[in-house]
């Protein structure tokens, strides 16, 4: 459950980084061609995502803690995607890699 919170909310997170117009993007795919001329469709998806991750960590956790939890990802994320975006660190495929061997990490150690 900790990898889909984590997984939702660095994908809601770089949605909403890549709708701004501050956001230095070197490398234009299809996807981020998308979310640069639809602006208010893919932040209104960035903040679903972003909220669908603190559901799931309320439900997960439980309410205060789940709340608390989210935040602390959120943080996190944020300071983690604003550092290393410049570098096109978060490429998709980068992005696949990880879930599945975070998906590897959690089902097997826990």
């Amino acid at each position: 459950m900790t990898t889909l919170i984590i997984l939702f909310m660095l994908t809601g997170v770089l949605v909403c980084y890549y709708t701004s117009q501050r956001a230095m993007i070197i490398q234009t795919n299809s996807l981020s061609y998308w979310i640069s001329f639809n602006r208010k469709k893919a932040r209104t998806i960035g903040g679903i995502l972003i909220l669908l991750s603190v559901v799931i960590a309320i439900i997960n956790m439980g309410t205060g803690s789940g709340i608390f939890g989210a935040l602390v990802i959120l943080m996190s994320i944020l300071s983690l995607v604003v550092l290393t975006a410049p570098l096109q660190f978060f490429k998709w495929p980068v992005l696949a890699t990880l879930l599945l061997i975070s998906f590897i990490v959690e089902f097997l150690i826990f």
